[in-house]
């Protein structure tokens, strides 16, 4: 009786230990998830951070060539009005 008895007993604690095996198994691979899903996070905030830095590069871009744009326009009034004087200097001499 006492045969059987250790050898249930055997049984249930190699059940234990495999039970408890796995446990620690799922807890590793839990660990790893949680490390990649936290990796994950952080790559995305750095895609927007990047995305918000391209966002505002493309926006002194524009600025940049509205600026010249306007620049260039009033280059050709300055000019024009500069061969107008000229114009009107040449006929008073």
């Amino acid at each position: 009786m006492t045969e059987r008895l250790e050898e249930i007993l055997e049984y249930y604690r190699e059940k234990s230990d495999k039970i408890e095996a796995e446990r620690t198994e799922w807890l590793q691979q839990l660990n790893f998830m949680k490390q990649s899903i936290l990796n994950t996070h952080l790559k995305e905030r750095e895609v927007v951070d990047k995305k918000i830095q391209i966002a505002e590069l493309q926006k002194a871009l524009a600025d940049s060539h509205i600026m010249l744009f306007d620049e260039k326009l009033q280059e050709n009034s300055l000019m024009r009005e500069n061969e107008q004087l000229k114009r009107a200097e040449d006929r008073h001499k």
